[in-house]
């Protein structure tokens, strides 16, 4: 499933977390490193990193299963059954019903442009908006076509 907003990049520990809390109802705290940049920490992906959110009954086996692979762990924040909002330590609060406000916000604006480009698609040029003054136009190189890929490495 693609996630609720949409960017060429995914937006690492806090998105992992909005999108969490919305799916499961409840909210969360998360608690960063003293010496944590709250942007790299937050905002950086990496392949390398994941978002496990595991029972407290099971905390202690899971974090010495890690511990045994030796595969890096660190306890960032808790589940909060009670509350409804997603809160970063010294940093902000956001409740889910903002969140989803805002999720409905950018699925219409999504919805708005795939429905732009659709337009444009049928009209044949592509464009998302009006001319922009000094720009070629680009229906000018519309009858030279590029060879196909296949072609391309024939050729080479």
């Amino acid at each position: 499933m693609e996630p609720w907003w949409e960017t060429d990049q995914a937006l690492g520990l806090i998105q992992a977390a909005v999108e969490a809390s919305l799916a499961g109802e409840t909210g969360c705290r998360i608690l960063l490193p003293e010496d944590a940049d709250p942007f790299v920490w937050l905002f950086s992906e990496s392949s390398g990193r994941v978002l496990v959110a595991v029972p407290r009954t099971e905390e202690s086996r899971f974090t010495s299963m890690l511990t045994a692979r030796q595969m890096p762990w660190t306890r960032i924040g808790v589940v909060d059954q009670g509350s409804d909002s997603v809160t970063v330590q010294d940093q902000f609060e956001v409740t889910l019903d903002e969140l989803r406000a805002v999720r409905a916000v950018l699925e219409e604006a999504r919805r708005g442009r795939d429905d732009a480009r659709a337009a444009a698609a049928q009209r044949g040029d592509g464009a998302l908006g009006g001319a922009v003054p000094g720009a070629a136009d680009p229906r000018a190189d519309r009858g030279r076509r590029l060879p196909r890929r296949d072609q391309h490495r024939a050729a080479a």
